[in-house]
C-alpha cells in the first residue's frame, strides 16, 4: 500500500514505518520465533519451553520459514510498464490477447530485416572459465559513463537508483511521480520514487545506438547503479550470451553492435549483493 494511504497512527518500531503496530508485526513475530527455536533468547524468557510448547514453536517456525521461502523465491523484478501496462485490467487484457491466434501485422517496423547476430569463437573475449558471472556492462547515460549496469532479461522494467540519479545532478523535480509497486527485491514490494526519461547510448559513438528511454527510479540498496530489463533490451533488439558475457544489439544504422561485460565488475557486484551495500557511480 502506498505510504500516503497508510494509517499514520499505527507505528512499527521494527520496520520504522507506519501502517501497522509493532505488536501486530508478522515479520517481527517470525524473527522472534526463529531466535527462540535456535535458543538465542532463552535468557530473556521466563522459563524454558516444555516439550509440547517447543514442538508447537518448532512447527510455527517451520511454517514461517516455509512462507518466507515462498516469498524469497521471487527471483525476477516484476512491475512497471511492461506486459500490458500499469493496471491489473491492462495486464489481464495483455494475457488474454494470447488466447486468439497471433499474426504478424504488416507495419513499417515489422517489414525491416533484423540484423543476424552470431556467437562463436571469434566473439570470445578473454574470460575466466568456467564461470557463472552476471552480465554487467558500462553505458553512457545522460552526462555520465555509468558502470555497474546489470543486464537482466528477467526484469520487466528498467531501473536506475536514486543515488545514481543524484550523482548525475538530477533532482526530485526531474521525476514523474509513480505509485505502482515493484516486486522482486528480496521478496518485498518497493515503491519507486518516480520515472525519468534519460538519453542513453549503447556502444561506441557513431557505432552504437542512441535513444531516450524511461527508467523507474528506486531508493533501495543495490550493488548495481542500473538494471536493464526487457523493455530496453527488446527496443534495441538485443540478444544476450551469458556464456560469452556479450550483448549484441541493432545500432542506429541497422548493423550489429557489441558490448562485452566486465567480468571483474560483475563478480564484484555479486559479492557486494550479499552485503546489500549502497550503489554508486564509479
Amino acid at each position: 500500500m502506498p505510504i500516503k494511504q497508510r494509517n499514520k497512527k499505527l507505528w512499527c518500531e521494527y520496520h520504522k514505518e507506519c501502517g501497522h503496530t509493532t505488536h501486530n508485526c508478522r515479520e517481527l513475530k517470525k524473527a522472534l520465533n526463529k531466535l527462540a527455536e535456535e535458543g538465542k533468547i532463552n535468557r530473556y524468557l521466563k522459563s524454558p519451553l516444555k516439550d509440547k510448547q517447543r514442538s508447537k514453536a518448532s512447527k510455527e517456525v517451520q511454517e514461517a520459514q516455509s512462507s518466507a521461502d515462498t516469498n524469497m523465491s521471487i527471483n525476477v523484478i516484476a512491475g512497471g510498464f511492461a506486459s500490458g501496462g500499469l493496471s491489473n485490467r491492462a495486464r489481464k487484457g495483455h494475457l488474454r490477447s494470447l488466447e486468439e491466434p497471433v499474426y504478424d501485422v504488416d507495419t513499417p517496423s515489422s517489414t525491416l530485416t533484423d540484423p543476424p547476430m552470431v556467437f562463436g569463437d571469434d566473439n570470445v573475449k578473454k574470460i575466466q572459465r568456467p564461470h557463472d558471472d552476471p552480465l554487467v556492462i558500462h553505458m553512457k547515460v545522460a552526462n555520465a559513463k555509468v558502470k555497474k549496469i546489470l543486464v537482466d532479461n528477467g526484469s520487466s522494467t528498467d531501473i536506475i537508483t536514486w543515488k545514481c540519479i543524484e550523482q548525475m545532478y538530477f533532482g526530485r523535480k526531474d521525476l514523474t511521480p509513480l505509485e505502482k509497486p515493484l516486486a522482486g527485491f528480496g521478496g518485498k514490494h518497493v515503491y519507486p520514487l518516480g520515472t525519468i526519461k534519460l538519453p542513453v547510448r549503447l556502444g561506441e559513438k557513431k557505432k552504437g545506438r542512441s535513444l531516450v528511454h524511461t527508467f523507474l527510479v528506486v531508493d533501495t540498496p543495490l550493488p548495481y547503479n542500473m538494471i536493464i530489463g526487457r523493455p530496453l533490451l527488446n527496443r534495441v533488439k538485443a540478444v544476450i550470451s551469458t556464456y560469452h558475457l556479450l550483448l549484441q544489439f541493432e545500432t542506429d544504422d541497422g548493423s550489429v553492435g557489441k558490448i562485452y561485460g566486465d567480468q571483474f565488475e560483475g563478480r564484484k557486484c555479486y559479492v557486494e549483493s550479499l552485503k546489500q551495500p549502497e550503489s554508486s557511480v564509479n
